[in-house]
């Protein structure tokens, strides 16, 4: 009965269970233990799943390491990664052999926690430990490693990997090309991905996002619109972060016409357009001077129900100048300075004022 409350995530049946047992007198072991702790942790109930463990003690059962590697589980759900290394610890002290679960666990906690140094000692002492690693725990290394801006980590781990033979998933890919965008090594990050697409993983959402976002960094607009198509031949919903991101490499490059479309793709799929959007249309309208189109998207901006930043300010009074419509532009400044808004740095803008 314990069991069937585990998969079906029903702790608190669980725990009302374990408590009729002990009042009935019946007996109790580590499986029944373990059995409750997996269901504080599928409830993400950390705090159960620690106490269920520490009854153990009291009640004169020995918990194995399924039951530390449920309370464990439950920690890394609720990102109490300080808490996940004690059980290690603790697990040790009782002279139980932690496996590649309980490490997974524990990685994964520091993951969440952005604690990349704690990540990477846990990896290498499991393998001091001869516990084989699995993708679960290189992945969460890698990971941990992004979100701590150790683009170079990140790399190393991935192509460990690959000497170590577990296998390399979307997301250890992922992981490692959005560590490559953060530390702006660009080139690197889409060299990533042609080694995904060699090894026939399967790309998804993330993957083209950190893809996209590497090509809007380096200007690559031809190129994230070749992965935009790509999404939608993998039957991969676009996102407004790969929408945003690929309207965004136009701007760089100045081509106005794609950004224009992409914009308008947004409006066919129900993806909200937000400002960051509507800013690097208009600002690829600007570099392509297409100030009437400027105008347009100002307008619908504003039907939209969003407020217009400097960016877009300043892209629209440049617009005006262009059209020898100084009035409206001098309007757009009143408007920025009610609003309260600083003019970008180094912008200058003498014939307005």
């Amino acid at each position: 009965a314990v069991s069937a409350c585990e998969k079906g995530a029903r702790w608190a049946t669980a725990l009302g269970l374990l408590a009729e047992m002990a009042r009935r007198g019946v007996e109790e072991n580590a499986v029944t233990y373990s059995a409750v702790a997996s269901a504080c942790e599928k409830g993400a109930l950390w705090r159960l799943a620690i106490g269920v463990l520490g009854a153990t003690a009291w009640r004169g059962v020995d918990a194995n390491t399924v039951t530390f590697n449920a309370a464990a589980s439950a920690c890394e759900k609720g990102s109490q990664w300080p808490l996940a290394l004690r059980l290690l610890t603790a697990l040790h002290g009782r002279r139980l052999n932690a496996d590649v679960f309980t490490y997974g666990a524990a990685i994964s906690a520091c993951e969440k926690c952005e604690r990349w140094d704690s990540a990477l000692g846990l990896l290498a002492t499991m393998q001091g430990e001869l516990v084989a690693t699995d993708t679960v725990a290189c992945s969460a290394a890698i990971s941990a490693c992004e979100k701590g801006s150790q683009a170079s980590q990140a790399l190393k781990l991935l192509r460990t990997m690959v000497m170590v033979r577990v296998a390399r998933d979307a997301f250890s890919y992922c992981a490692a090309m959005t560590a490559c965008e953060k530390a702006e090594k660009w080139p690197v990050a889409l060299e990533v991905l042609g080694e995904m697409v060699d090894e026939g993983i399967a790309k998804d959402l993330f993957t083209y996002s950190a893809a996209i976002s590497a090509c809007e960094a380096r200007g690559q607009w031809f190129l994230a619109l070749e992965y935009l198509g790509a999404m939608a031949m993998d039957t991969i919903e676009a996102s407004t972060v790969t929408l945003c991101a690929t309207i965004a490499a136009c701007e760089q490059g100045a081509h106005w016409q794609p950004a224009l479309e992409v914009l308008d793709k947004m409006s066919k799929v129900s993806i909200h357009k937000d400002v960051v959007a509507y800013s690097s249309t208009i600002g690829s309208c600007k570099e392509g001077g297409q100030w009437r189109r400027i105008s347009e998207l100002l307008h619908g901006l504003r039907g939209a129900g969003l407020q217009p930043d400097i960016a877009v300010y300043t892209a629209a009074m440049v617009a005006r100048l262009r059209r020898a419509r100084r009035a409206q532009a001098l309007s757009l400044l009143a408007e920025i300075r009610a609003r309260c808004i600083p003019l970008l740095s180094g912008i200058d803008l003498p014939t307005v004022a």
